[in-house]
């Protein structure tokens, strides 16, 4: 983050809105998290047929005995536990989206935010946060019937239909549609401008960028222990199938005939295939959305890559353990060190509690 994120070139539009309801961040944040759901249905789907076929193998190679009549409950156990396991991230997912898309929704000040369109990237200022979320950065972008919701850099920036115009409408779906990567734009259902006449444009003053006083350590967020389970979670569907047919495949080729072999292979390939996982966990520095926070008159100014929010009092919460403190924020986790925290007398005083 740095001034020339924020020159005053000329825009393409100006358009202000209103922050939306708690119901318009859930969807938004729901919608644009596409790239589990796009993977997730295929690949059950696919390793269903796949396991299907491969316990048709014995049969088709006039192969019969103890092994062989083991495969066919292992593969379903192996199928059910994979189900179970991808539902329940589902469930953690759409719980943890939910509850970030609540605590932004949370924060209204009242005054409308002003969108600036420029050729190469799209600037958001309200009367104290603002970001620049540059096209080339946007992961997924929806249109439906609500408004426009672009997901980028760690943020969801939305444009309800409510707040406006037709021809504002008209004019950001031409501009996504041309200046977004392609396949990133979507459009579900032609969204509606429901304002006769624009809102006024507030005019917020220029403020000068500064550096966080506590700055984020990533290196801090988390053991590799933890980052080595989170990788596990997400992986141990797919590694569970593929291990299963590995498995099957072994007791055709070698015509192994004991009941017990293919769980053993199963479960000998299973621990096999996640050494890898441990030596990526062990190198593994997460994204560095947040950038760190300051102190400022009324609250806290938290900074991210994509620009600046600010948050009341009570909204960061501090967590202190030994020289670890960890600062939770509506939009993100930063962590610090005890000494990073020694010249900001809120928290000081939250540590020494």
């Amino acid at each position: 983050m740095c001034d020339e994120s924020f020159q005053a070139d000329t825009p393409l539009a100006i358009v202000a809105v209103r922050r939306p309801a708690a119901a318009l961040y859930t969807r938004a944040v729901r919608k644009t998290s596409r790239l589990f759901w796009m993977f997730t249905v295929p690949f059950m789907v696919s390793a269903y047929f796949f396991l299907t076929a491969a316990l048709q193998l014995p049969a088709t190679f006039g192969i019969q005995n103890d092994a062989t009549d083991a495969l066919r409950p292992l593969c379903s156990t192996v199928l059910n536990i994979a189900i179970f396991l991808l539902l329940f991230r589902v469930f953690l997912n759409r719980k943890a989206n939910k509850q970030q898309a609540l605590a932004r929704a949370r924060r209204d000040t009242g005054m409308p935010s002003v969108y600036r369109f420029f050729t190469d990237r799209v600037e958001c200022s309200g009367q104290r946060d603002r970001f620049v979320l540059v096209y080339d950065r946007v992961l997924s972008a929806v249109e439906d019937r609500d408004g426009f919701y672009l997901n980028g850099d760690g943020l969801v920036l939305i444009l309800p239909a409510a707040e406006l115009t037709e021809t504002d409408v008209s004019f950001v779906r031409t501009l996504l549609r041309r200046q977004l990567p392609d396949g990133v734009f979507r459009c579900r259902r032609q969204a509606v401008g429901q304002l006769p006449y624009p809102h006024p444009i507030p005019l917020y003053p220029d403020r000068e960028v500064l550096p966080p006083q506590v700055p984020d350590l990533p290196q801090y967020h988390r053991p590799s222990q933890q980052t080595f389970f989170s990788l596990v979670i997400d992986a141990l569907p797919l590694l569970m199938l593929l291990q299963v047919a590995m498995a099957g495949i072994l007791v055709l080729c070698f015509d192994l005939q004991e009941g017990w072999m293919p769980a053993a292979l199963f479960i000998a390939l299973l621990l096999f295939s996640l050494f890898p996982l441990s030596l990526f966990a062990q190198k593994h520095i997460p994204p560095q959305h947040l950038l760190g926070l300051s102190e400022t008159e009324g609250g806290w100014r938290v900074y991210h890559t994509a620009g600046e929010w600010f948050f009341l009092p009570d909204e960061v919460v501090v967590r202190c353990r030994d020289d670890l403190v960890m600062l939770f924020t509506p939009i993100g986790v930063i962590a610090t060190s005890v000494e990073n925290c020694r010249e900001i007398p809120a928290l000081w005083a939250q540590i020494n509690q």
